[in-house]
């Protein structure tokens, strides 16, 4: 059991600088945004994308790893909870702990900050279709029993030169 809970620490603790770095991405992110900077925003975002990889990878062996605590712990039929690995604990139960605190936090922050990205990019494309329909040029339509053509939609802006 102390060789899985040091895998279990080491795992976290690896997944813990990846979730640094995203909340480090998301923060650039947020910078390329207000900037309108299009290329550091694609880079970011790439480098977002290998890092979540990672980590769904990491995700998948820290399930294993509790799945085998959860074993040993006699639990079976539902995955053991870190919670309960923690009560039963006495090797690397301080740094399990926390571990277990910095992630809580960080995954908070992360989900904040990506919240405020998906906001910021909502409003932008708003802006954006705002934009576009303002600059659309209306469709011509012909109807034969007014023979003459007519403009279906409309724009808010005059585009007639």
């Amino acid at each position: 059991m102390q060789e899985l809970l040091e895998a279990l620490s080491n795992l976290l603790e690896r997944q813990d600088e990846l979730i640094s770095g995203l909340i480090s991405l998301g923060k650039s992110q947020l910078k390329a945004m207000r900037a309108n900077d299009l290329a550091e925003l694609a880079r970011v975002t790439s480098e977002q994308q290998e890092l979540s990889a990672r980590l769904v990878y990491l995700e998948g062996e820290r399930v294993e790893i509790q799945h085998r605590l959860g074993l040993l712990l006699h639990k079976t039929g539902s995955e053991v909870t870190l919670k309960e690995i923690l009560e039963r604990a006495d090797v690397n139960r301080e740094r399990l702990e926390a571990l277990a605190k910095r992630l809580t936090k960080n995954y908070e922050e992360l989900r904040d900050l990506n919240e405020i990205n998906r906001l910021l990019i909502r409003q932008s494309l708003s802006f954006v279709n705002k934009i576009l329909t303002a600059l659309a040029v209306p469709e011509r339509t012909y109807s034969p029993s007014q023979s003459q053509l007519a403009l279906s939609g409309g724009n808010l802006v005059d585009c007639t030169v």
